[in-house]
């Protein structure tokens, strides 16, 4: 091979090398994305159910004609 053909054939596979890369961090990226959307929604049924405990129990221990505060 001649040196041109070899500077070619390296700039190729660090071209490749660096799309690899991008593509990897992209995927990283979209999968922390995903899990932190998912962590968010499981958060909000954690408060929502925390929530529905409070008033039942409120509800449950209240005397009948009694007053929540």
């Amino acid at each position: 091979m001649e040196n041109e053909q070899v500077q070619q054939f390296i700039a190729t596979i660090e071209n490749c090398s660096k799309q690899g890369t991008q593509l990897i961090q992209e995927f990283m990226r979209q999968e922390f994305l995903e899990s932190s959307q998912t962590q968010v929604i499981k958060r909000r049924v954690e408060l929502v159910q925390v929530i529905n405990n409070f008033i039942s129990n409120a509800i449950k221990v209240t005397p009948a004609g009694g007053k929540l505060p």
